[in-house]
């Protein structure tokens, strides 16, 4: 059974002043994980509102007992 989770990224001080975009990766470390959005991108309208990311661990149907991983 292949298992999901989700976690809010915001950015920690965001600046009223700044109008530059911020552009956060989220590359995993195994193809056993796909997340989605792969790529996260904070503007003027958005930079005060967590993003939701969505993290699967992708279901092969072995049980390979507990795996860690990194994003």
């Amino acid at each position: 059974m292949a298992r999901q989770f989700q976690f809010k990224l915001q950015l920690q001080r965001p600046s009223a002043l700044d109008t530059d975009a911020v552009e956060v990766r989220l590359t995993p470390s195994s193809t056993d994980l796909i997340v989605a959005p792969s790529v996260v991108t904070f503007t003027a309208a958005n930079r005060v509102v967590p993003q939701i990311i969505s993290i699967n661990a992708v279901n092969n149907d072995r049980f390979e007992g507990t795996r860690f991983r990194t994003i």
